[in-house]
């Protein structure tokens, strides 16, 4: 289905904490502090000074458009689809290209709008 992985990761998650809410709630924290990681690496990448780098991660970890994502089980498939759209930016800045489209396929896998990072990679020829 079209989103087969983000299914997968709530059985995942079931099978290592049962039905409380707690392990749903930190799997969700975990991977938004790793889309946090992978948002300073790309503008790490593409040239920002550090100290921007610093205070636009430190923004995207605490903007509330993030809250409702991260506090709510259900926001699991935006996390998760941003956390691979984003590592394929990555992976596509240090031109590992065949993991970077496999990533990108894996986005769209955990929600349907994940095709989107894929849409944004012509941006990469000017970066």
């Amino acid at each position: 289905g079209p989103r087969a992985l983000t299914h997968l990761g709530y059985i995942w998650t079931w099978r290592v904490s049962g039905l409380s809410p707690i392990g749903f709630h930190v799997g969700n924290i975990a991977m938004h502090l790793v889309n946090v990681f992978l948002v300073a690496e790309i503008l790490e990448r593409i040239g920002f000074p550090p100290e921007r780098v610093l205070l636009a991660a430190a923004v995207f970890a605490v903007h509330p458009l993030q809250t409702h994502a991260v506090a709510w089980m259900s926001g699991r498939s935006g996390i998760q689809s941003a956390m691979f759209g984003y590592a394929g930016w990555v992976l596509l800045l240090t031109w590992f290209w065949p993991l970077a489209v496999v990533s990108q396929y894996f986005a769209g896998k955990s929600k349907e709008d994940g095709i989107l990072y894929l849409a944004a990679w012509p941006l990469a020829l000017f970066l």
